[in-house]
């Protein structure tokens, strides 16, 4: 009885670990994508705001989403920000968020 239900065991793992797991092809596949480089850690965006003049900053209840455009293109870093309208979203922050700020000698 104990060898039945050992070889049962063993085909039933053998016929499922390809339905649910990776294929060598697949994790092979996956390892040879190449990520993007992620600039948004700490240590990058503090070099980032500490090293890069900005002469000056004028938003007139501009849209957040244009803000924070503007802020990565000036500290050439990706900010990863989390939009209420991204797909599959259930919450962050409101694109059209208007703001107001105006800063100068940064």
């Amino acid at each position: 009885m104990k060898r039945v239900l050992t070889l049962t065991a063993c085909m039933i793992a053998i016929a499922a670990s390809p339905a649910l797991g990776q294929s060598l092809e697949e994790r092979l596949r996956g390892a040879s994508i190449k990520k993007p480089v992620n600039n948004s850690t700490k240590p990058v965006l503090l070099g980032a705001l500490l090293y890069t003049d900005i002469a000056s900053v004028e938003f007139d209840e501009t849209p957040l989403r244009q803000v924070m455009k503007f802020i990565e293109s000036e500290l050439n870093v990706k900010v990863l920000a989390r939009y209420s309208d991204d797909p599959g979203a259930t919450g962050g922050m409101e694109p059209e968020e208007p703001i107001s700020l105006n800063l100068t000698k940064i």
